[in-house]
Order: structure tokens, then C-alpha cells, then sequence
């Protein structure tokens, strides 16, 4: 499977840990990290917005996980706060998880072409047409800045065909 393959190649602390796969004739099981400090989805809706350091702070976590997959040439291609956990313990760790939709960026085509969820999908990706077509790692680029401005408490509406508006709104 795609997602284990790629999951398996990661080291690093921002991003979800795999420790081993068993399989059955019927099953596959995944042993994973377990991460118990909450989602990042749910600190934002708590809080509306962060302060510019904490959103620093997290920024620098996610985007450390984001540099280190694009350094394998992975693109994680569904970043959003609900893929986005918090490690327990002193230094409130940020961890992207969801691999679901990761792909090689190499790839001359993808199995999901059009893929990601609305809002947090880059625009080259939302409005493919060819299917054949390829985009780079940047895809992820635009999520993470839609994640920081989420941290400053702006929102967006999502229309109807995947097309992103912003609203200069509190949340």
C-alpha cells in the first residue's frame, strides 16, 4: 500500500510514527504512534485565534514536517487542522498525521489527481482538468498558509466548485 510505504520512510518528530505492520489473510494492522495531546482543529476553534507567538511556534513545527517530507520528495497533499495532533509533554510537539493521500512528487501521474479537502486545497490542484497532469510539493505550500492565517483568526468561505474566498472575518 501507497500510505505504508511512504509512512515507513519517515523519521522525524513533526510528523507521525510507524512502528510496524502485521498482516492477516483478512486484515492489516498498523501500529502507530500513539499521540493523546488532542487536534489542532479543536485548539483553534477553542481559542479563535492564537497569539503571533504561538503561531510562530506551531508554524515552525509544521513547517520543519512539511521541509523533511518535500526532502524525500513526498508531497502530504490533505494538510488541515484535523490532520494536525499534539504530542504530549513539555515542548506541545505539533504532528502531522494522514498519510492517506501522501504521494511521490516524482510520479509521472497520480492515482488521486484532484485530491485534498476543500479549503485547504491549492488552487492548481482543485481546478485540475487533466488527469494525466502533474503539480509540485508547493500544493502543500499553500494549506500550511491557509492554516496560518486560520491561527490569526480569519476564516474562509468554500464555495460549491472548490474555489477558496476569503473573508476577513473573526472566527
Amino acid at each position: 500500500d501507497k500510505e505504508i510505504s511512504i509512512i515507513r520512510r519517515l523519521n522525524h518528530p513533526n510528523l507521525l510514527k510507524l512502528y510496524e505492520v502485521y498482516e492477516t489473510v483478512n486484515s492489516l494492522y498498523l501500529i502507530l504512534e500513539y499521540i493523546d495531546g488532542g487536534c489542532f482543529s479543536a485548539l483553534l476553534k477553542k481559542s479563535g485565534k492564537l497569539s503571533e507567538e504561538k503561531a510562530i511556534f506551531y508554524m515552525q513545527h509544521l513547517m520543519k514536517g512539511v521541509s523533511y517530507l518535500h526532502s524525500l520528495g513526498i508531497m502530504h497533499r490533505d494538510i488541515k487542522p484535523d490532520n494536525l495532533m499534539f504530542r504530549k509533554g513539555k515542548n506541545e510537539e505539533l504532528v502531522l498525521v494522514d498519510f492517506g493521500l501522501a504521494t511521490e512528487a516524482s510520479l509521472p501521474s497520480y492515482i488521486y489527481t484532484r485530491c485534498g479537502t476543500p479549503g485547504y486545497v491549492a488552487p492548481e490542484v482543485a481546478n485540475q482538468k487533466n488527469p494525466l497532469a502533474t503539480y509540485s510539493v508547493v500544493c502543500d505550500i499553500f494549506s500550511c498558509g491557509i492554516i496560518l492565517h486560520m491561527m490569526f483568526g480569519m476564516r474562509f468561505l468554500i464555495q460549491d466548485n472548490w474555489e477558496i474566498t476569503f473573508q476577513r472575518k473573526l472566527i
